[in-house]
């Protein structure tokens, strides 16, 4: 079972090592939801720059149709 290779959510020293998908570390998207959704861990909020939010509007456009 692959694990988690991220900095810790608490403790950025240590490795997270939770199981794939990693719940502070994974995007996920719900395509059982209506709408269909998508979650992004509060611990990648650095991730969301202009490139990233242009990929999910992409990958939520998709979704829609």
């Amino acid at each position: 079972m692959p694990y988690c290779k991220h900095p810790d959510h608490d403790e950025p020293g240590l490795i997270c090592g939770h199981p794939l998908p990693c719940p502070w570390h994974t995007v996920t998207i719900d395509t059982r939801a209506t709408p269909p959704t998508i979650t992004v861990p509060a611990t990648q909020a650095k991730a969301l720059r202009p490139k990233m939010l242009r990929r999910l509007k992409a990958i939520a456009n998709i979704l829609k149709e």
